[in-house]
């Protein structure tokens, strides 16, 4: 296993980041007037200070920090608004993987059969259908207190209304980070000892696209359903479980490396270098959000914000 090509893949999937986050910064400054003196490297600087955390944390930290990184520097800020922005970007990128997967069925690459058992289980469907219904019952039974919450919402998706700068500012840096992620998956697939191809990359993208997950290959269901893409790749000479043990190595190194950019950029804004503190800020920032959002579904919540840290942004 080439240990170089997966240190180059870490790096490659941490450009990638960057370059996919000027979506986001674009998603912001048209989301939210107030955000008019945002910069991109504020934001730049966001996705680097919370991009490792979800590796350690639950819940998806590493976004609630990202959210508050940019709150310190947007005033007058709702941290409802700011969380809702990320949705736009997610939608592009989920948008790629149906299209990728699409475009693999249609060129015979892989076969629906093939990667469906990857694919959670239709139980899994009903459940999640289940907490939507239950959601909207809720939402309908409180809607009174939920109007300031949807309120804030709605004005971080403002961005969809308008189809022109979601083609022009955002789809194209999401895609700019999908060509940089790809170069990640063909280096990873290259460490495993398959020749270099955007072929089996492009596969695997697909693959990890449709069935999100720590370590995608970990499972035998995956492992089978990963040999059966490469010998549609015309890469049949590798054994499966090889490229299996280089993704979980691939998602360590990156996972640490992530991690340790997070921790730096958290030492710097913070000026300490105590672990305790650093750890302590990426749980509070998870639980800024969270109490927002719970203020905002009260009815007699105050409509002026309240900076995450205590401290004036």
């Amino acid at each position: 296993m080439s240990w170089l090509a997966l240190g180059g893949a870490a790096v490659m999937q941490l450009l990638a980041g960057v370059v996919r986050v000027r979506g986001w910064f674009h998603v912001i400054r048209h989301s939210c007037p107030e955000a008019s003196e945002l910069r991109y490297r504020d934001v730049v600087l966001a996705q680097l200070g919370g991009c490792g955390w979800n590796a350690v944390l639950p819940a998806r930290a590493g976004d609630a920090v990202k959210v508050a990184l940019v709150a310190r520097r947007v005033p007058d800020r709702r941290l409802a608004t700011l969380a809702a922005t990320l949705v736009p970007p997610a939608l592009v990128e989920a948008a790629f993987t149906g299209l990728l997967l699409l475009a693999l069925l249609g060129a015979g690459l892989v076969s629906l059969k093939t990667v469906a058992p990857a694919i959670p289980a239709a139980g899994t469907g009903l459940v999640i259908a289940g907490a939507v219904c239950l959601g909207l019952a809720a939402a309908f039974i409180f809607r009174r207190r939920l109007e300031q919450l949807v309120r804030n919402v709605r004005s971080g998706l403002a961005v969809l209304a308008r189809p022109g700068v979601m083609a022009t500012r955002v789809f194209p840096w999401q895609l700019a980070g999908r060509g940089l992620r790809l170069v990640a998956f063909a280096l990873v697939l290259t460490a495993a000892g398959v020749p270099f191809g955007l072929g089996p990359a492009l596969a695997l993208m697909a693959l990890q696209g449709a069935t999100p997950s720590a370590g995608a290959a970990a499972t035998a269901a995956r492992i089978a359903v990963l040999a059966t893409i490469l010998a549609g790749t015309g890469v049949a000479g590798v054994p499966p479980e090889r490229v299996a043990k280089a993704l979980a190595a691939a998602y360590g190194v990156t996972s640490a490396m992530n991690l340790a950019v997070s921790a730096a950029v958290i030492a710097w804004v913070l000026r300490t270098v105590s672990p305790r503190r650093i750890l302590g800020y990426a749980r509070s920032a998870l639980t800024a959000v969270k109490r927002q959002r719970a203020a905002d579904t009260r009815p007699w919540a105050s409509p002026e914000p309240r900076p995450v840290d205590g401290t004036k942004a």
